[in-house]
């Protein structure tokens, strides 16, 4: 089978048609791998709901929609943590305020 096989590579160059030098950028290759590494890291923070997907870009909306309908396909076990986390988003506590000096 190796015999069959061609004895040199060809090397068939495209230049870019977009600009006078004919290069092709890769600006984007250095941060491709780490929008992967964060959205693991986010489905893995919220795997303990059932959560094994969210779509890009994870946005605080988003999050939020997906623990709320894993709690809802789960049951009502987890209403108190997501009305605790819910009262933190919108900015409101059940913290008492510091006292003014």
């Amino acid at each position: 089978m190796l015999s069959r096989m061609p004895s040199r590579a060809h090397n068939h160059e495209v230049p870019a048609t977009t600009n006078p030098l004919g290069v092709k950028g890769c600006g984007e290759a250095g941060c491709a791998g780490s929008l992967t590494s964060i959205m693991n890291a986010v489905v893995d923070a919220l795997s303990e709901y059932g959560i094994r997907h969210i779509d890009m870009p994870a946005t605080p909306h988003r999050v939020w929609q997906a623990i709320r309908a894993a709690s809802a396909k789960a049951g009502a076990a987890d209403v108190k943590f997501l009305h605790h986390v819910g009262q933190t988003w919108s900015g409101s506590s059940n913290r008492k305020a510091a006292p003014e000096s």
